[in-house]
Order: structure tokens, then C-alpha cells, then sequence
């Protein structure tokens, strides 16, 4: 292998006069076979396509999408991007990826007008879309007396969303706050601190088809972010 960095070759070329940088390309060309590069592979790697570059940012939001719904359909992320070219620069790619799959399910608006192919991760979040979710019976919403089931739903339902994500709870009295604004029951300071250890669990056992959830680190009845440094953000 050659010790020689890329960076080197550009100055080289750039000092090459015009006479011998087009025989360096004509002879680059003819060498072609030998790395077994087609002429069309040559084309794309000069001159990147700025469809697909545009098409970047699209793929950013449905992979985001994705994360936090475990589906993907085009009317619900990019309604305005026609259907074939969906297929091409979005689906193809994500469907590559081993990020989505089709789920040989179709969804309609008000089950009326156009049916869309739903596509889904290796989660079932997206039978929600179809309605197709088995009823979940909780007794009540106590972290005391239902610690397991609430628990799996605050860690389904609240830690995968995008902006919790960023930030986690890391502050106990607004997270009891939080809690208490949305339905649960029985949350105290000590209690909250009991059932961060099942919630611990749940981000554990759900991060195996979740994996944006390993961004998590609970501890004494918070649950902050962290970082690359695996300093915690927000404390």
C-alpha cells in the first residue's frame, strides 16, 4: 500500500501543467479495468450527483422518523417528493441499509383515498399505525404498584421521543413533575428513585430494537445523556 496521502497527488496535479494533467486522465482511464472500475462508478466518484446530495437532508429526517415511530411511509415525512423518486433516493438506500423492511402492509388517510406502503424497522411500533396493536390493560398507572408496566410504557412511549432524547430528567423534582402532569401515580422522591431501577431494566431491554435509547444513563433517580466523553449532560 502506498504511503503517499491523496492530499499529495492533488498538489502534484494542480503543479502538472495542462499537457500532462490530461495524459495522467487518459492514462487513469486506460488503467480503469485493471482496478475494475466501470466508466459509470469513474463518472459518479468526479462528478457526485447533486440530486443525491440534495437528497441527504431527506434521508437525516426519515431516519429520525423512523427512530422515534419505527415506520415510514412517504405521506407522512415527505408528502411533496414524488413516489418514484421516493423509492429511489429514500427507500432504496434506507431498505439497504437494513434500516427499514416492507411490512406487506398498506395505510390510508381516514382509511380513505390513496394507500401507501408501509415500511417498518425491526420493532411492531408500527402496528400502531394500523391500528393493529394488542390492547395493553394497565390496572392503574402506579410506579409503586405497577412498576413493571409503567415503567415499559414511560420507556416506550416518553424515552424515545426526540427532544427527551436531547435532554433526559435530570432534575428529580421536574421530573416527578413531568410524571405527575402525565398520568402517574404514587411519585415521590423515594419511590421515583425505586422505580428508576426497573426503568434502568426497560431501557436495557428495549434498546435491543430501540437503540437510541442507549444514550441514556440512569442513576439515584435521574436519567441523563451521555456524552462521548461519558460526562452526563445537564447536571
Amino acid at each position: 500500500m502506498s504511503n503517499r496521502e491523496p492530499n499529495e497527488l492533488i498538489d502534484e496535479l494542480n503543479a502538472m501543467s495542462d499537457r500532462d494533467r490530461r495524459l495522467f486522465f487518459e492514462q487513469a482511464g486506460i488503467m480503469c479495468n485493471t482496478w475494475d472500475y466501470t466508466r459509470s462508478v469513474i463518472i459518479e466518484l468526479m462528478f457526485p450527483s447533486r440530486t443525491n446530495q440534495r437528497h441527504d437532508s431527506s434521508l437525516r429526517v426519515c431516519r429520525n422518523f423512523i427512530r422515534d415511530h419505527g415506520y415510514l411511509t412517504r405521506i407522512h415525512v415527505l408528502p411533496d417528493m414524488d413516489a418514484s423518486t421516493f423509492r429511489r433516493s429514500i427507500l432504496k438506500p434506507l431498505v439497504k441499509e437494513g434500516l427499514i423492511t416492507d411490512s406487506g402492509q398498506k395505510w390510508k388517510k381516514d382509511g380513505k383515498g390513496q394507500a401507501h406502503k408501509v415500511f417498518r424497522d425491526k420493532t411492531r411500533r408500527f402496528e400502531k399505525l394500523l391500528n393493529q396493536e394488542a390492547p395493553k390493560v394497565v390496572v392503574s398507572r402506579s410506579i409503586v404498584n405497577e412498576p413493571l408496566e409503567t415503567a415499559r410504557q414511560f420507556v416506550s412511549q416518553v424515552l424515545t421521543k426526540e427532544q427527551v432524547l436531547k435532554v433526559g430528567f435530570t432534575k428529580v423534582p421536574g421530573f416527578i413533575s413531568t410524571l405527575q402532569n402525565i398520568g402517574y401515580e404514587d411519585v415521590t422522591h423515594d419511590s421515583l428513585i425505586e422505580w428508576c431501577k426497573v426503568v434502568e431494566e426497560q431501557i436495557r431491554v428495549q434498546s435491543e430494537t430501540t437503540p437510541s435509547l442507549r444514550v441514556y444513563k440512569v442513576h439515584n433517580g435521574k436519567i441523563s445523556i451521555k456524552t462521548n466523553t461519558g460526562v452526563m449532560n445537564n447536571e
